[in-house]
């Protein structure tokens, strides 16, 4: 571990590059799971330690349950104040347990989780209310699979600083309009929420409650919804969140008429791709 801890300091090995004020490894680094684990053990063991905020998810990689709680222990054991924590491909590996493992060591530090392609259930998600500093949640790629909307619903009333929420490519019926409709009431401070994909149980209506509660919406990706969302509803949000400055509506099954298009221009002077 001081090996590599020296060698970072000496600028002679890749992670050099890692930006230890924002806590982030190197992409260099991030992207072999055998570096970057050893990048995890030098925060407690090498010459230069307690940088590293941002564990990536090639340090937490294992889809055996009782595995991912012990590695997720040993890994936040040697990064105490992680603000930001991603897995990928782990199966069913993010049981309850583990989920309660990340909100004890980590509950009043983490800013940002990410999950995707990971098999997620109600049990485990019902500690991420537990995660009070959690500004930004993804769940994506299938990984609400086997979430009822309730079991969401009830994390989303125990947030209170979320600011970007991505609830992208889940099953048809994963993410509902019910869903979207409490996480915008209980979070008007929402900048970002992306929807790509999520069509089947999403309509109007939960597009309806983002406008009506999110004024502060910057960022809104409804792509790939294949017709469950109306030009309606996107000009609705153009003119209740006027510091707009991102829209995605491709492949929506919408033609924008030439007075909906309008309307977002005057409506959103700030927008800047559309």
């Amino acid at each position: 571990a001081d090996a590599v801890s020296s060698a970072v300091r000496r600028g002679d090995w890749p992670a050099a590059a890692a930006d230890r004020l924002s806590g982030t490894m190197a992409p260099e680094v991030a992207r072999v799971p055998m570096a970057a684990r050893l990048c995890v053990v030098t925060q407690r063991h090498g010459a230069i330690r307690d940088w590293l905020g941002e564990v990536p998810a090639t340090v937490l990689r294992s889809t055996n349950a009782g595995r991912m709680l012990r590695d997720v222990r040993t890994v936040l054991a040697h990064v105490p104040r992680a603000t930001a924590l991603e897995f990928k491909n782990n199966g069913a590996a993010l049981t309850q347990d583990v989920m309660g493992a990340i909100a004890t060591a980590v509950g009043t530090t983490l800013t940002t989780l990410t999950v995707a392609h990971t098999d997620l259930s109600n049990s485990a998600v019902a500690p991420l209310g537990e995660l009070v500093a959690l500004t930004q949640l993804s769940l994506t790629d299938r990984s609400l699979d086997s979430v009822s909307d309730g079991a969401l619903i009830a994390v989303a009333g125990r947030l209170s600083r979320l600011l970007r929420l991505d609830l992208s490519r889940n099953a048809d019926d994963a993410v509902t309009d019910r869903m979207i409709t409490a996480f915008a009431a209980h979070h008007p401070q929402l900048q970002h929420v992306k929807l790509a994909s999520a069509f089947g149980s999403i309509s109007d209506d939960g597009i309806h409650a983002v406008a009506s509660h999110c004024k502060n919406l910057q960022f809104l990706d409804v792509s790939g919804t294949d017709g469950c969302i109306t030009q309606d509803a996107i000009v609705e949000v153009a003119k209740a969140c006027p510091q707009l400055q991102h829209l995605n509506v491709a492949l929506t099954g919408n033609t924008m008429s030439a007075a909906a298009m309008t309307s977002i221009a005057q409506n959103c002077p700030q927008l800047r791709t559309l």
